[in-house]
């Protein structure tokens, strides 16, 4: 992600023959290309002026001279866990000079590349891969020259180094690498590492990016997600899936990390652990069945649609909606059962009893909708009451209620909170309600408990939505329910805190990702049990929560996200407790996690500068932090923010929206293909934390991630989240660049990640607490 330090450091190119005292001064944003390849890999070029022989030299070029990325592929084609890595990255040289370059792409120790090539606008060029000690020694006097620490993070890795001559001017230069890597396969998990490592610190976007993975395996391929990255995951079968990522305008914050999962089974359960600064241990569980299943193993459903057909749903939203409930009574299974309920001044119904799938059941249904139209009031709790009275409770079946409405009760019962009480006496069969909202227009906080108190999930359809496209895709996911009653635990250790707090049914097609604090170590069976046509049914498998493979850093930040959204979701819809309002205070302020109390963390006292800094200069940290680290005025601010958010509204509206997707509350999302990334959490968090009225952008750039840690900018010096001006007096100082500084990354090549950040930091790192400063 982006970071204050000069961003040139990672985008300079390198005079060999110009005076280093000239380096600090003249560097505009010149990194050239960036990668990360399985494990870890990342590419630069570095460059000159160039006097080729037998010519007249060109115009003076400038002791530095600025590349520009313009694009970034990367394909990767798995079979059987051996990867071919297609690499292509252009870059353009906008300065009226020729230029000669070095190429340089990063490569982990531990990977097992083979058969590499590199070519140069086509041609095949001579390239040599480093050791880690030589790369080591490249890494640190790019650091020294140029007084930034930004490449220190990938200290200890190999090195693949090419000539490139001649790079055009005002051209472009076209840079393709292609090797074959030999995968770990770790607990029956796989990882792939790609797009971009030393691109983190860049302020301008790369214009275009791409990725795409092909995986086939004679092994059933399960789960398939990223922490890291919103990727689409499109499944041939079971031996052969698809995932790709595309952006425009591009602005990297770490590599892309894709995981695969291995497995027989008919649902593969795997596992990725994180630990924090504490000790304290996380694990994301991720739980994924087959693509194909017989139809004796899917469970029978009975569904009740109900329609608000008030005046308010005139027009296309009437039209929509009709079109979107004929979809899914045609996608309902032979063996379904179904009813539909129409409503607005009064409830009516397709049929007096639920009525079994067929031809001429499915006809009659599509007729009644057809005839629909949209007048009168508003009857939600007459509507919501005939509807569960169908439901009658069968363990061999599942319930499953869709709602879909565009405003308020007007008819019968109009308090919330009564009627939500109402709701649960008459659901006696524990029908799962999917709840659809229209509009701004609607009680967001009725409509996110009706889901939550019931087990399922609710979505939102903005005015310039299209409603059939919406409800259609979920009942997609949730046509083929494969696992009801879901719970999840591991023997011979603790599993708690565990989000979502209700696990939802497992469909076909999904995934069920759960997040957890856990406790105990080595290998560990986990259970899934869950109930088909009602008998209890348990699929296993043995995890390795000790393997060093299965750890990743993002992992306790992914669960504090899910926690603080679950936590949000309470005060939003139940009140404000005290202790709630503490214990989200103290995870937003630990992990950097956008919330209306996170702004409050931020002075408003110096704007930040939108002008670019001089070449050479770091771009400055914004206003200072520390003013706001006071006890009583966050969390007196998010209960404020908190309370002030109507129920209703645009404002309301958005948020509920950006809430559903981040997984808050009791049931989670609604079922998905792939497991949630770092990437969307954190963008849903801000649409949330936006819509409750924060200043996004400020927090952008006063806030950093480093591995598992999260730093704030205060007046040009990052701190760690652990940090206490109470510590600051027994703090180790370390003068940036001095001996002691590049002992201490000889000594703890840990911490080199944090010390990338800057010039001047404060750091806790195994239980010390460092401060760099300035030379």
């Amino acid at each position: 992600m982006p970071r204050p330090v000069a961003p040139a450091a990672r985008r300079s190119i390198l005079p060999g023959r110009s005076p280093l005292r000239r380096l600090a001064g003249l560097l505009p944003l010149l990194l050239l290309a960036t990668h990360v390849a399985p494990p870890t890999e990342a590419c630069r070029i570095v460059i000159r002026p160039p006097h080729p022989p037998h010519q007249p030299p060109p115009p003076r070029a400038p002791a530095l001279v600025a590349l520009q990325h313009v694009d970034l592929h990367e394909e990767v084609d798995v079979r059987d866990q051996v990867a071919v890595h297609t690499l292509r990255a252009t870059f353009h040289n906008p300065h009226p000079s020729i230029v000669e370059g070095t190429y340089y792409l990063e490569m982990d120790p531990g990977a097992e590349v083979s058969r590499f090539t590199l070519t140069v606008n086509g041609k095949e060029v001579a390239a040599e891969l480093l050791d880690a000690v030589k790369a080591r020694t490249i890494y640190q006097s790019i650091v020294q020259q140029m007084r930034d620490p930004a490449l220190l993070e990938y200290v200890g890795s190999q090195l693949l180094q090419a000539k490139i001559f001649p790079i055009p001017a005002n051209g472009n230069v076209h840079v393709s690498v292609q090797y074959t890597q030999t995968l770990e396969c770790t607990a029956g998990v796989v990882r792939i590492n790609a797009l971009d490592a030393l691109s983190r610190t860049a302020e301008q976007p790369i214009p275009s990016v791409s990725f795409k993975a092909t995986l086939e395996s004679s092994i059933p391929i399960k789960s398939v997600f990223s922490p890291t990255h919103d990727i689409d995951v499109a499944r041939t079968s079971d031996m052969k899936v698809q995932a790709s990522f595309e952006k425009r305008n591009y602005l990297p914050k770490s590599w892309l990390t894709l995981y695969y999962s291995l497995a027989p089974d008919d649902v593969g359960i795997h596992a990725l652990t994180g630990m924090d600064d504490g000790g304290r241990q996380y694990v994301m569980l991720t739980c994924t069945p087959k693509v194909a299943w017989e139809e004796k193993d899917r469970i029978p459903k009975d569904v009740v649609f109900v329609l608000d057909t008030s005046g308010s749903m005139a027009g296309d939203k009437i039209r929509q909606a009709q079109k979107a409930l004929a979809y899914c009574v045609n996608r309902l299974a032979p063996d379904d059962r179904f009813n539909v309920i129409d409503f607005s001044t009064e409830a009516r119904t397709y049929s007096e009893t639920l009525v079994q799938v067929s031809t001429e059941s499915r006809q009659g249904a599509l007729k009644y909708l057809e005839r629909l139209e949209a007048r009168g009031g508003t009857a939600i709790a007459e509507a919501l009451e005939r509807a569960l009275g169908f439901f009658a409770a069968d363990p061999a079946r599942i319930s499953i209620l869709v709602f879909l409405t565009d405003g308020l009760p007007t008819i019968g019962e109009r308090d919330p909170d009564l009627l939500l009480r109402r709701v649960k006496d008459w659901n006696k069969a524990s029908a799962r309600a999917f709840v659809f909202g229209v509009g701004h227009d609607v009680n967001t906080r009725f409509l996110d408990r009706l889901a939550a108190d019931h087990g399922g999930a609710r979505d939102y359809v903005a005015p310039q939505e299209d409603i059939e496209i919406k409800v259609s895709a979920f009942y997609d996911k949730v046509n083929a329910p494969i696992l009801t009653d879901v719970s999840v635990n591991i023997d011979g250790g603790r599993l708690f805190d565990v989000y979502p707090r209700r696990p939802p049914d497992l469909f076909r097609g999904s995934q069920l990702v759960l997040f957890g604090r856990w406790e105990g170590e080595g290998k560990r069976e986990v259970t899934l049990t869950g109930r088909v046509r009602g008998e209890r049914r348990t699929h296993r498998a043995v995890v390795d929560f000790s393997s060093p493979a299965l750890r990743h850093d993002l992992v306790p930040r992914l669960w504090a996200t899910r926690k603080v959204a679950s936590l949000l979701e309470d005060l939003r819809l139940r009140g404000v407790e005290q202790e709630v309002v503490d214990e989200v205070v103290a995870l937003a302020k630990q992990y950097g996690i956008v919330t209306p109390y996170t702004s409050y963390l931020i002075t408003e006292d110096a704007p930040a500068s939108e002008t670019p800094p001089p070449p050479g200069r770091p771009r400055p940290i914004p206003a200072p932090i520390r003013d706001g680290w006071r006890g009583d005025r966050e969390g007196n601010e998010l209960r404020r923010a908190v309370s002030e958010t109507p129920p209703s509204g645009a404002r309301a509206f958005e948020a509920a929206k950006a809430m559903s997707r981040l997984g808050g509350g009791a049931a989670g999302a609604p079922p998905a293909a792939s497991a949630p990334s770092a990437d969307s959490t954190e963008r849903l968090a801000l649409e949330i934390a936006r819509d409750m009225g924060v200043n996004e952008s400020r927090l952008r750039r006063q806030i950093r991630h480093v591995g598992s840690k999260t730093f704030y900018g205060s007046g040009g010096v990052w701190y760690d989240s652990l940090f206490k001006e109470s510590d600051a007096a027994s703090a180790r100082t370390i003068r940036f660049l001095s001996p002691e500084y590049a002992a201490l990354l000889q000594e703890k090549p840990g911490i080199a990640k944090y010390l990338a950040l800057g010039e001047e930091l404060y750091v806790v790192y195994q239980g010390v607490l460092y401060h760099v400063v300035r030379e």
